[in-house]
């Protein structure tokens, strides 16, 4: 037996169980993209500042990321295809969750991939002796 079953009354197939996080990632992505796009028009084409400003508003209040906003809006990438958009967005995603994965690593932006060497808290070698209290 399948994985695809049909019920009567309902013309659609059901395939296996929808993952509720990856649901809900792909739906504050769609919602993203459209406030993206929204803000592109207001923005660049229209310069109404007032809807930029309630748009960046709603951005907050939905709690997404203002630099994951800003990324779509300057990469260069046609604001009209929305596929586009979101495979520019699921990469910056991936290097994001890379980046705090290895904390390690130099941002892209300074020459990216370097390895840092972890600093040593400010009181653990000193070159000479504390200095006498008075």
């Amino acid at each position: 037996m399948g994985t695809t079953t049909r019920r009567p009354g309902n013309q659609r197939p059901r395939v296996g169980r929808i993952d509720a996080a990856r649901l809900a990632t792909v739906k504050e992505q769609q919602i993203l993209v459209n406030l993206v796009q929204q803000l592109a028009d207001s923005q660049f084409r229209r310069a109404d500042q007032p809807r930029s400003e309630r748009l960046w508003q709603e951005l907050a209040q939905l709690q997404l990321d203002p630099e994951r906003a800003t990324h779509l809006l300057y990469a260069g990438v046609d604001m009209e295809d929305r596929q586009a958009l979101v495979d520019l967005d699921g990469r910056w995603c991936g290097r994001m969750a890379a980046a705090e994965r290895r904390p390690w690593l130099v941002a892209p932006w300074l020459g990216g991939g370097h390895r840092v060497r972890p600093r040593r808290p400010s009181g653990a070698h000193r070159s000479a002796p504390p200095a006498a209290a008075r």
